[in-house]
Parts: C-alpha cells; structure tokens; sequence
C-alpha cells in the first residue's frame, strides 16, 4: 500500500458521517450537535473533512486536503473555507443589518447613509470572520493529528 491510500484510510477511518460537502450535510452537521465524530468525504486523492464546534456553532470550518506525489515524496496540501450553512447565515446576518437598520428607502440613497449601512453590517461579519479564523488553526491541528508524521 502506498502512502496515498494510507493517508486518505487514515482520514477515511475517521470519517464517522460519509457526507458530500454540501449546504443540505452540513444544516444536518450544525443540527446534530456531534463535536466528537467527524463528516466529510474522502476520495483516492482528496478529502473533505469537517466536525461541528460549539465555540463555532454553524461557523465551522470545512478542510479539504490533496495528496500529491513530487520526486519520491508525498504531499499534502491542507485548505481550509467556511462551509456552506456558515456562509449563507452570515449573508443573512449581513443583509439583515444592512436593511433592517431603518427603513431602506430608494429615494433617500445617499453615499453616507450606503457607508453607514456597510459599516454597521460588516460588524457581525468581523466578528463571524474572527471566530472562524480561530477556529481553522484548531482544525487543521486536528487533521495534522489524524494524518501523524506522513509529512515529508
């Protein structure tokens, strides 16, 4: 067995939920409220992995990771984004502040009222952002623990 396959059983194994990285899994991760058992999907090469946080609530993060072969060597290159349900919240959030200020009128546009508006709705984003920043080192430690020393 070469070390792609041994990387993506080790990720594999501890898949507990086999789910596609979608809008619809990852409503059904945030509404199981399982911070120990991980979902995601794994494939020969590349894998989707994600577990709900309660630090995070629906803001968690999704990692994904390549296993790639370079001169004898193997590579892995971990990413991480928002998942899906995240994402669509905070626009929520985001259009919520935005228009539900006051009123949002279309005769009364002006430039200052359109940056008071972004400015005021950016605030909950920010702090979406810093959570979720947070929260993506803690992430990829975990995965970094599942794959060990497969790093060359």
């Amino acid at each position: 067995m070469d070390k792609f396959d041994h990387i993506t059983k080790l990720i594999d194994h501890k898949i507990h939920y086999k789910r596609k990285d979608s809008l619809l899994n990852h409503l059904k991760t945030y509404f199981q409220f399982d911070q120990v058992n991980f979902s995601g999907k794994c494939d020969t090469e590349r894998f989707y992995i994600w577990r709900y946080s309660a630090k995070t609530g629906i803001f968690y993060s999704v990692i994904s990771g390549y296993v790639y072969s370079k001169n004898n060597k193997t590579n892995i290159i971990l990413k991480t984004k928002l998942n899906s349900a995240g994402i669509l919240v905070a626009l929520i959030i985001f259009l919520s502040f935005f228009f539900g200020l006051t009123q949002f009128q279309l005769d009364d546009i002006s430039l200052n009222n359109i940056l008071f508006r972004l400015a005021f709705a950016s605030l909950p984003i920010i702090v979406i952002a810093l959570i979720y920043f947070q929260h993506r080192k803690e992430a990829i430690t975990n995965v970094k623990k599942i794959i060990g020393n497969h790093f060359d």
